[in-house]
């Protein structure tokens, strides 16, 4: 089965309306099971933070055999993006993890990489996915409102938490960001009108045509 896992249900909401899923509740945790094309699908919201994404997803990895897990979901990005392109997470960190002083690279927690991978095997099976930009993703928990990295890449609360159970349960994944706001520009307001209408579009249709290319 396919698991589907975002931030909030409302970047889901668009996707999980367009199939014929049936509604369950698990340990007080929602989640949504439907097929495409024959392949069946579970979609679950993994809630904002990364203790509460690792703790949703791992209670999800325990009482369901899950074989690939697809993170997408909002993200803000530096202005070598735009808002409404798709990023897909060639790299993500830990952005406020820091053991440096003991030897270990910035953001590398003990005993983990320093940092994690969406799976290439599945990313080139997936044709649709070519014509987006690759970039990295810097996990943090906190809504980032100034440039951190002189680099360029996209911020979230959520990614390098649920990368780190999947690697730890040698499940492969890959994370797929839509910008929705540029670091250092964020408008609240039209952050919010981006996430409620188009930013689900967006999902939606990115969602139903890698599921069919799966």
């Amino acid at each position: 089965m396919i698991l589907i896992i975002g931030a909030m249900k409302s970047e889901l909401d668009r996707f999980i309306s367009s199939i014929n899923s049936k509604h369950k509740v698990t340990n007080d945790q929602e989640i949504y099971i439907g097929k495409i094309k024959n392949k069946k699908v579970m979609i679950s919201e993994s809630g904002i933070g990364k203790v509460q994404a690792a703790y949703s997803l791992t209670k999800i990895l325990i009482e369901n055999k899950i074989n690939l897990i697809i993170n997408v979901g909002l993200a803000g990005a530096t202005d070598s993006f735009t808002v409404g392109e798709v990023v897909i997470i060639e790299k993500a960190f830990y952005d406020d993890f820091d053991l440096t002083a003991f030897g270990y690279q910035f953001g590398q927690v003990p005993g983990q990489p320093p940092f994690y991978q969406s799976d290439k095997k599945v990313i080139d099976k997936l044709s649709c996915l070519k014509k987006y930009k690759n970039g990295y993703l810097y996990t943090k928990d906190s809504f980032i409102q100034g440039r951190i990295h002189d680099n360029e890449y996209c911020v979230d609360m959520e990614g390098a938490a649920l990368f780190h159970v999947a690697h730890n349960q040698s499940i492969p994944m890959i994370s797929i960001k839509v910008v929705s706001d540029i670091i250092g520009r964020t408008i609240f307001k039209e952050y919010q009108s981006f996430e409620n209408d188009e930013g689900g579009v967006i999902i939606k249709d990115l969602l139903t045509k890698i599921i069919e290319e799966i």
